[in-house]
C-alpha cells in the first residue's frame, strides 16, 4: 500500500470533503476485481468504504513506517475536520463537541 493508496482509502472511509478521484477509486477496486471476477467496479460505494476501512485497520496492525504514517494520516484527517458523518468519529472516537446523535 503506497502513501497515495492510504490517502485514497482515507478519503473513502472518512467521506472527505474532497473525494478521491475516479482513478483513485479504480485503483482501490482493481485488486478486489482481480481476486473476484464477480466484484462490481461501480455501484458498491458502501462495500468499498468497508473494505477501505478494513485495509486501514490491517495497515495499523503492522509495525513499520507505513503503519505509523497511516496512523498519523488518520489522526490528522480527524483533527483537521476534513470529514463529515459518523464514520470518522466512530473510528477515531467522538469529538468533545458532539454527542453520538449529532455527529
Amino acid at each position: 500500500m503506497t502513501d497515495q493508496d492510504v490517502e485514497n482509502a482515507l478519503r473513502v472511509v472518512f467521506r472527505a470533503k474532497a473525494p478521491t478521484t475516479a482513478d483513485g477509486l479504480a485503483r482501490i477496486r482493481q485488486p478486489f476485481k482481480d481476486a473476484d471476477d464477480l466484484f462490481d467496479m461501480h455501484g458498491n460505494d458502501r462495500e468499498i468504504e468497508v473494505l477501505c476501512g478494513a485495509g486501514l485497520a490491517v495497515l495499523l496492525e503492522r509495525s513499520d513506517d507505513q503503519a505509523a504514517s497511516g496512523a498519523l494520516a488518520i489522526t490528522t484527517a480527524t483533527l483537521n475536520g476534513n470529514t463529515y458523518g459518523r464514520t470518522a468519529n466512530e473510528l477515531a472516537g467522538p469529538r468533545r463537541d458532539c454527542d453520538r446523535e449529532n455527529c
